[in-house]
């Protein structure tokens, strides 16, 4: 896992933080766990037995669309990317129906954001470079609402963080827009 990528590294640690209510920690550090060496059906498994805790909640389907991206990354294996969109979804979806009941949830608008941004990072990953920065522009009102409703919500100042390096790495893609970003900036946001 030498050659993964600093993208990659935050996905990982991202397992660490345990933001969704419903979810116990300890089995998001299990996951975690099995990420890191690579064993992924155990860590899906994991992830898939917390589906059956709260219909309601975004955040197993999230995890399972964050494993499923590392394992495309890992793997290089295409026929997955469907598996990850659906999942991205239905993590959607069931964000937005908590939105419909309550404008306000912070964990809810958190979700919208951070699958959002699994997405344009996976779609940058295919090469979709334009439809990647579209999906991207929609992360941050989510995350910067999350915290406006809860403040201490780490997990989004995390994914600011990550917004903030891609803004200050952009000009591997477009000439110029690397002035957009400020790497000290993500650092500090993401430490």
């Amino acid at each position: 896992m030498k050659s993964m990528s600093w993208l990659k590294c935050s996905l990982l640690f991202g397992l660490v933080l345990a933001s969704a209510p419903a979810a116990p920690a300890d089995d998001l550090i299990r996951a975690r766990d099995f990420c890191y060496r690579q064993e992924y059906d155990s860590a899906l498994a994991v992830v898939r037995a917390m589906c059956r805790c709260d219909t309601t909640d975004p955040a197993p389907y999230y995890w399972q669309a964050s494993i499923t991206q590392l394992l495309i990354y890992d793997s290089g294996n295409k026929q997955l990317i469907d598996s990850f969109y659906a999942l991205s979804d239905r993590a959607i979806a069931k964000a937005r129906n908590r939105l419909r009941r309550d404008s306000r949830d912070a964990q809810a608008h958190f979700y919208v954001g951070v699958t959002q941004l699994n997405r344009a990072n996976l779609l940058a990953w295919q090469q979709r470079r334009l439809l990647a920065f579209k999906t991207l522009l929609g992360v941050m009102p989510q995350l910067r609402t999350a915290l406006a409703y809860d403040t201490t919500l780490a997990d989004a100042r995390f994914g600011i963080g990550v917004i903030e390096y891609f803004k200050a790495n952009a000009d591997r893609y477009v000439f110029g827009l690397g002035l957009l970003g400020s790497r000290k900036k993500a650092y500090q946001l993401v430490k």
